[in-house]
């Protein structure tokens, strides 16, 4: 999955003016007056199939189980922290038998 994204729009309907306005202070960066122009948000999220068959000295130790997946229709997934309790990344594949 590959995308770029422009979200200037989406922060000014936020109303976030001290991200997108005069108000941002970035004199800790630069002694210049730095403003934010656009902002975007690239990303490239790769999930390969592993064919194989695991072997003994290859299979993980006992944990949590694994659940096998035929990704053949359209899906979303999550990139979710449990610990920091954080969504990074919410993504939809139209069509999974497409390649990238």
């Amino acid at each position: 999955l590959r995308g770029s994204y422009d979200l200037q729009d989406l922060l000014a309907q936020a109303e976030l003016p001290t991200i997108l306005g005069t108000e941002l202070n970035l004199q800790k960066m630069s002694n210049n007056n730095l403003r934010v122009g656009k902002v975007l948000n690239s990303i490239f999220f790769e999930l390969e199939a592993d064919e194989k068959e695991p072997t003994e000295s290859t299979q993980q130790p006992k944990g949590p189980e694994v659940l096998e997946l035929n990704l053949n229709h359209p899906f979303l997934f999550a990139v979710y922290d449990q610990d920091a309790t954080a969504l990074y990344f919410l993504g939809r594949v139209a069509n999974p038998l497409t390649t990238v």
